[in-house]
């Protein structure tokens, strides 16, 4: 993905819609583009990432015992909370 594309992914995307020209050029900067294969496990209580994460392409389930709890796809985000964290 360019960096073009990375730019007109994220501004469709809130709240990055409402970063600056300059806002958004550093998050660009700062971001990574990851490929995670099917039932790869990327939060658990003993593995906390420090990512926020916004689906490109596939989908992310989130899990409580054997329950779905949310359902995540493209242009979706999770884990907000590491951020702050």
């Amino acid at each position: 993905m360019s960096l073009r594309d990375q730019k007109s992914f994220l501004s469709n995307i809130h709240p990055f819609e409402l970063l600056s020209e300059e806002q958004m050029d550093k998050c660009i900067r700062h971001m990574d583009i990851a490929y995670y294969p099917k039932d790869e496990i990327l939060i658990t209580p003993e593995k906390i990432p420090n990512h926020f994460f916004v689906i490109i392409k596939g989908s992310v389930h989130e899990y409580n015992e054997e329950e779905v709890l949310m359902d995540y796809h493209h242009e979706d985000s999770f884990d907000a909370n590491s951020l702050i964290y």
